[in-house]
């Protein structure tokens, strides 16, 4: 393209906001993925927004996933605004067959990087919240990538009451 000198050259990119994450067996309950710990695949994962409508991508595709065989969930071409991740069954319950671990246990940027970020709602799904997507003219570099939105359970094992006196 030529342009003049009196032209202006007007290039409309979008901007791809992208949320990562992952589901992890936390055997110890710390609360810290440790090696050995193995991923948690076919959690139910869903983006909500501020109003507690499923987001849709730029697309108009709902933000619903699973995680994979490596624990991991992830979402392209997210729009601004708040965001909450919700991880349950594949019917929106919460998922009976783990607890929750220990949250944000550590407090630097390479913490959050190995430990859950996940809390309990009141309806006891894992939620994770506090998630801002800016607007196209705050963000310099795209993608936009928010990682590290990770989940950390526990198996929950079965508890045994017996009559020990009378």
């Amino acid at each position: 393209i030529t342009l003049g000198t009196d032209e202006v050259e007007i290039i409309n990119q979008r901007v791809n906001r992208q949320l990562k994450g992952l589901t992890w067996d936390d055997m110890d309950q710390d609360g810290v993925q440790d090696a050995g710990e193995p991923p948690i695949s076919g959690i139910k994962v869903t983006l909500y927004d501020e109003h507690g409508q499923v987001v849709k991508d730029v697309n108009g595709v709902d933000c619903v996933t699973t995680t994979d065989a490596d624990g991991k969930y992830s979402f392209d071409n997210l729009p601004a605004g708040e965001i909450k991740v919700v991880f349950t069954d594949e019917n929106d319950n919460p998922i009976s067959e783990y607890r929750l671990t220990e949250s944000n246990v550590g407090n630097t940027s390479e913490d959050d990087k190995v430990d859950s970020d996940a809390e309990a709602d009141p309806s006891g799904k894992a939620t994770i919240t506090g998630i801002h997507m800016p607007e196209d003219e705050a963000i310099i570099d795209s993608p936009f990538i928010v990682e590290y939105q990770d989940a950390g359970f526990y198996q929950a094992g079965d508890l045994e009451i017996a009559k020990v006196a009378e």
